[in-house]
């Protein structure tokens, strides 16, 4: 059961560590389905695009960077083999180095939120990084 409607988990490339910094996130809550949120600026509020309901538990989750290009995709059909874009590419505001993560949040200050990350694949270092979630 979900902590708060907004209560998420997911794949993050981010600038760095700092509270407002730039990066880009896709996510699967239990509530508000899939999103691809990023923030471009530093300290900007973080803009994102929905992509439907997210089948819980298992919520197939890919983000992929190629130079400053960034792209989402969620599985489609709940066994995270057959992927579509979510969201348009976008160009991230970041400079190498940049930090690549899972990320999970209640959405509340009263509670925590678990969730079961497995096949995470595909880190590169480089211009390329990829990740599944499940």
């Amino acid at each position: 059961m979900a902590t708060d409607p907004w209560a998420k988990a997911g794949l993050m490339v981010r600038q760095s560590t700092e509270a407002g910094s730039v990066h880009a996130t896709i996510v699967a809550t239990a509530s508000n389905g899939y999103l691809f949120g990023h923030r471009n600026r530093t300290n900007a509020l973080t803009d994102g695009s929905k992509g439907g309901p997210a089948p819980f538990p298992s919520a197939w989750l890919r983000l992929t960077r190629e130079g400053r290009t960034v792209r989402a995709h969620r599985a489609v059909d709940g066994a995270g083999k057959r992927f579509e874009p979510l969201g348009q590419p976008l160009i991230l505001n970041a400079t190498d180095p940049v930090l690549l993560g899972l990320c999970v949040t209640a959405h509340t200050n009263e509670k925590l939120t678990l969730a079961e990350f497995c096949e995470v694949s595909g880190l590169v270092r480089g211009d390329a990084a990829a990740g599944s979630r499940r």
